[in-house]
């Protein structure tokens, strides 16, 4: 209700990035997250936020989208990537395990 009122609080945001992620279903924040950077495309934090979703869904394309768009911005930001990299290291193992 209260990211209806205040659809790009950062607070709010952070807060939903938080229990979603606790929760295990970071997707949902980015899909809200996606939402806020589209309206605010130049915003580092949110662009942040949306990376750090991503990650935390095991989603490494998107990821890697967010780390770049984030990166567009803030170039001293080029080590996010090392997380992108994780994600996708574990995304190899998970298949590698499943055969």
């Amino acid at each position: 209700r209260a990211l209806e009122l205040k659809p790009n609080d950062k607070t709010l945001l952070r807060g939903l990035l938080s229990v979603t992620s606790a929760l295990g279903t970071a997707e949902d924040a980015a899909e809200v997250l996606e939402k806020a950077v589209a309206e605010m495309p130049d915003d580092t934090d949110l662009a942040s936020m949306l990376a750090d979703a991503y990650v935390a869904a095991d989603d490494a394309p998107g990821a890697e989208r967010a780390t770049a768009l984030l990166l567009a911005h803030d170039a001293g930001s080029y080590r996010r990537y090392i997380e992108v990299a994780r994600v996708y290291q574990g995304k190899d193992r998970s298949c590698q395990a499943g055969r």
